[in-house]
């Protein structure tokens, strides 16, 4: 009588072969420059409906927000002169 474990082992067996899928391991680190690392990392999340979520997706993301905040800071930063 076989017992539950064969269901984790192949839980697990997906696992690791997602994890060392070398397209999934480039696409984890996103370089970024060094100026904009920083020691304190804040998480920011929204409850989207899907038609946002998709629109998100569309336009790139956390990378569109990246861009975004960046030249919004630049922006400022020329208004403040």
């Amino acid at each position: 009588m076989k017992s539950g474990g064969g269901v984790r082992s192949s839980l697990a067996a997906k696992t690791t072969t997602l994890m060392t899928n070398p397209q999934l391991m480039r696409m984890k680190k996103m370089p970024r420059p060094k100026s904009e690392m920083t020691s304190v990392a804040v998480t920011v999340s929204a409850r989207l409906i899907p038609a946002h979520f998709a629109e998100w997706k569309r336009l790139g993301g956390v990378n569109w927000l990246r861009q975004h905040l960046r030249e919004s800071i630049q922006k400022q930063k020329e208004q403040s002169k």
